[in-house]
């Protein structure tokens, strides 16, 4: 899944390994005499990782911290988390989430200037498994500009695996698997690390970024709020902790939760821990029984997740040789336990598990990965009439939708043309061109393009349509394109009158997060999905059906209880719908009369992130978090031969098939679009990966020959099937700095809609 890393000597000069984390930052140095020490912040070998940026004062550790009780506006406590977001605000200023990590990092490469008389000292640096090639590179930028000097990255679970066998002297036969178990403060992480005799590779990897250490403070919490339930002089403290107004009660609900860490952490070693309650003056006392009781929900769902990710190594019976728990969080003596018994290996502990990703990193070296790129033949299509010109040829104006849309968009004014199978900064095969369309950015962003090309310019079709409170995750556009609707975090839906820029009515409520809406082809049915596990015992529905022909009222609800939805679609015919789940699942629902066909389609070991019919409605494709695409029967349910697979590190977020039905494409987490031969299910190569960033959107012409698509960093491709060339345009005009929450075009191409934030643009071609 990721690239191979092998060992290096440790001793043969000064290096700094650093562990970026969601909460804390841990670094170490080695010393040309082979000893390591940990760097320490505050006389703490953990670096808080929040960042406060306020009127040109950057604070980073206690600082920020502290500095956020008077100002928690410009606080931003896990700049991990916003990584692939591009920016973020704080305060009224908005700041590059390159400058918050460099921030953080900032302070490390002093500390370690500090520690080694001065000297600048070459780091590794460590993330995620499943980052992406921009979310690394963004990495490297912060590192950059804190003053590093990058000699390498590695994956977290392979610099684990490296501390197990480097400093705890444990080795792992060659061939068999180390499962890492990371939970961390802010998220969990697992991992199957496959072992050779001269270094590793991540066989499979996995993660919730809804279960971590913060999670299980939350249950001590909410284990002081009943037991202070009873006390009816309580609620307005409590009243106060939850929303804090005032200095005095954000310190006291930094206090509470600083309180809560604390005993965590003691029930981890002891039976019982005392958690004092400021403003309410309680004393509690909780025993150990009560703590894991109320998270072995969450451990157990981290359990099942390890579960599914050691299955899906695909190591065999005896594959896995060791669990290794890390993060601080694992210390929790229930997960242990659950672990040993699911997986039957009992799990190595380790005292302090913050330290063990930023020492293991010192002993690894990335190698690079080989160009894998197929280099198949596509299937034939239809020369175009007349001569190939010397340049690319000015299509009409209604079957090149796609490309006018991303010229227009161009910030640059040019456009390169390259053959597939080359890389675009090398010298390509044949006879490159390039085209200047003169097309020009408007004074105030608002526009691209102009009259003198032959292209048509597009502009901001009136201002941001506002009026989610929560950040927008999904967007649909009505067939007739007369209407948008929108789904938030929080779970509402609104839908847009085109022609006014008005929200429809008050909104839709019925959700807890809605991360996916879709119209059905006829524009009868709006279907919308909840991101978010929903209980049993609650009246909210993984799916709702909504009707448009009468004002929006209530449809039917398509509920499986504990199931969260991200991905929902129609079938040609408006009569099906199928959705993808989180726990992997794909199910497949009629719309009249409403309810399940068949049971769940299982294969994906996680989940599921985009589903799409084929042009005849015959087939369902899949995309998942399992860097797999998989094409189900919709009359028998099976499956259509083995799951097709992205490259290396890449999810699969977004499949689509062309409406001639010949083709099958998947946009990737790394900004690469994957594609098959549908029939015969053949890879036929990546078309580059100039998106740098996962693929939100695809928009194919009617004749199937150009696939437009919109990364969520804002870049636009568009890509000619038929003469295997693409080219770069560039970005949103206003929005070049920002990331995209989501993209959604309109059925004939001509109109995008992106959202960031709360706030919705769209952006519309003129003559």
């Amino acid at each position: 899944m990721t690239r191979f890393y092998t060992l290096c000597r440790v001793g043969s000069g000064y290096t700094l390994g650093v562990d970026f984390g969601t909460s804390n930052t841990v670094a170490a140095v080695v010393d040309p005499d082979g000893r390591v020490r940990h760097l320490l912040f505050d006389a703490s070998p953990l670096l808080a990782s929040g960042v406060l940026v306020d009127a040109g004062t950057v604070l980073t550790g206690s600082d920020a911290a502290q500095g956020m009780v008077s100002r928690p506006a410009a606080f931003e406590p896990h700049p991990k988390r916003r990584v692939g977001e591009g920016t973020a605000w704080l305060g009224d200023r908005e700041v590059e989430v390159a400058d918050l990590v460099a921030a953080v990092l900032g302070r490390v490469a002093a500390e370690a200037r500090r520690l080694t008389g001065g000297r600048t000292v070459p780091a590794v640096l460590t993330h995620p498994a499943a980052w992406s090639r921009s979310r690394r590179s963004v990495l490297e930028t912060a590192a950059d500009r804190a003053g590093l000097t990058v000699s390498g990255l590695v994956a977290e679970p392979v610099a684990a695996a490296a501390y197990y066998a480097e400093v705890l002297g444990r080795r792992v036969p060659p061939g068999r698997g180390l499962v890492v178990y990371d939970l961390g403060a802010g998220t969990f992480d697992v991992a199957v690390v496959r072992v050779s005799d001269d270094g590793y590779d991540v066989v499979a990897a996995d993660g919730l970024e809804d279960v971590g250490g913060l999670d299980l403070d939350a249950a001590l919490v909410a284990i002081a709020r009943g037991l202070t339930a009873r006390d009816q002089t309580t609620g307005p403290a409590w009243d106060r902790l939850d929303t804090p107004g005032t200095v005095e009660d954000r310190l006291a609900r930094q206090a509470l939760w600083r309180d809560a860490r604390a005993a965590k952490e003691q029930l981890s070693r002891h039976p019982t821990a005392n958690l004092r309650v400021p403003i309410a003056g309680a004393e509690l006392h909780v025993t150990r029984d009560e703590y894991e009781a109320a998270v072995r929900p969450l451990l157990e769902r981290t359990v099942a997740l390890t579960a599914a990710t050691v299955r899906a190594a695909n190591l065999g019976p005896d594959g896995v040789a060791a669990v290794l728990l890390v993060g601080g969080a694992s210390r929790t003596p229930l997960a242990a336990t659950l672990l040993h018994r699911e997986l039957g290996v009992a799990p190595t502990t380790i005292d302090v598990p913050e330290l063990v990703v930023a020492e293991g990193s010192l002993y690894l070296r990335p190698v690079p990965a080989p160009d894998t790129t197929a280099a198949d033949a596509w299937p034939p299509l239809e020369p175009d009439p007349g001569p190939a010109p010397a340049r690319p040829r000015r299509p009409s104006r209604r079957s090149m939708t796609a490309a006018v849309l991303a010229v227009v968009l161009a910030v640059a004014g040019l456009v390169y043309f390259w053959p597939f199978g080359d890389d675009p900064g090398g010298t390509p095969n044949g006879s490159p061109t390039s085209t200047s369309p003169s097309s020009s950015t408007s004074t105030d962003g608002r526009a691209t393009g102009d009259g003198t090309t032959g292209f048509p310019r597009i502009v901001a079709d009136g201002g941001p349509m506002e009026g989610h409170g929560e950040r927008v995750r999904a967007m649909a556009f009505a067939p007739d394109g007369s209407t948008l609707a929108s789904g938030d975090a929080h779970g509402f839906v609104r839908v847009w009158d085109l022609k006014t820029h008005k929200s429809r009515g008050p909104g839709l409520a019925g959700h807890t997060n809605a991360v996916t809406v879709a119209f059905s082809p006829d524009g009868d049915t709006l279907a919308t999905g909840d991101g978010r596990t929903i209980p049993a015992d609650t009246r909210e529905t993984s799916v709702r059906l909504w009707e448009p022909r009468e004002d929006y009222g209530k449809g039917p609800v398509l509920a499986v209880p504990g199931l969260a939805v991200l991905s929902v679609a129609f079938s040609p015919d408006s009569a099906m719908l199928a959705s993808g789940g989180a726990d992997g699942s794909v199910r497949l629902w009629r719309r009249q009369p409403a309810g399940a066909v068949g049971a769940a389609l299982t294969g994906h070991t996680s989940r599921v992130l985009s589903v799409a019919f084929s042009p005849d409605g015959r087939q369902v494709a899949s995309g998942g978090e399992d860097g797999t695409v998989r094409v189900w029967d919709v009359s028998t349910g099976r499956a259509v031969g083995q799951p097709l697979r992205m490259d290396a590190e890449a999810f699969a977020a977004i499949v689509r098939f062309s409406p001639d039905g010949r083709l099958l494409l998947a946009g990737g987490t790394d900004g690469t679009l994957r594609v098959w031969d549908a029939a015969t299910r053949q890879p036929l190569g990546d078309l580059g990966d100039g998106h740098n960033d996962t693929v939100a959107a695809m928009w194919f012409s009617a004749d199937s020959r150009t696939v437009t698509t919109i990364a969520v960093n804002s870049s636009f491709m568009i890509w000619d099937l038929a003469s295997r060339t693409g080219a770069y345009m560039a970005t949103v005009p206003g929005q070049q700095e920002g990331q995209l929450d989501s993209v959604a075009f309109n059925r004939s191409g001509d109109v995008v809609a992106t959202s960031r934030g709360g706030a919705v643009f769209l952006w519309r071609l003129t003559p």
